[in-house]
């Protein structure tokens, strides 16, 4: 065996400078180092051809898996925007029903506090009981479906804290 053969071979490094080339076979890659060698050696250079097709089949694998983590990186983005966008719209949405609910409910429950002040014989004051009854409820139940996002946001932003 040639003495470049058993330097490459063990690992040693050749004399010389090394002149990396790329070249393509049908099927994979090869690499090739042209290498001076020592004048008292028969031969003048010496070729050291290495397949690289299975690391080049690596290298495009990364390769495609970056790119594909990149794509679901700008996917998962946009997904978070929109769902923000969406809950933008729920809780503006909640806001302005919660008002449009409430203020006509207060005006009910108001009058009706006045109407009890007055003068009613048992049965018109167990009708205007069971109308503040109900307001009461029906402001309970709207105030409730208003806080419950709002404590839901709240929430998410503590587990967000225990999380780090």
């Amino acid at each position: 065996m040639p003495l470049c053969w058993r330097r490459a071979a063990s690992g040693g490094k050749l004399l010389g400078r090394n002149y990396p080339l790329c070249g393509r076979r049908e099927r994979g890659a090869a690499a090739l180092a042209l290498a001076p060698l020592p004048p008292e050696s028969a031969a003048a250079i010496c070729l050291v051809a290495t397949d690289i097709s299975e690391s080049r089949e690596k290298e495009t694998r990364l390769h495609m898996t970056m790119v594909d983590l990149v794509r679901a990186e700008k996917e998962a983005e946009a997904a978070r925007a929109e769902a923000e966008r969406a809950n933008a719209a729920k809780r503006e949405f909640l806001a302005k029903m919660s008002h449009e609910i409430r203020t006509p409910m207060n005006g009910v429950i108001g009058l009706t506090g006045l109407l009890l002040d007055t003068e009613l014989d048992p049965r018109q004051r167990e009708f205007a009981d069971t109308i503040l009854k109900s307001a009461d409820n029906l402001l309970t139940i709207v105030n409730d479906i208003w806080i419950f996002p709002k404590s839901k946001r709240a929430n998410s932003r503590l587990n967000s804290w225990t999380l780090i």
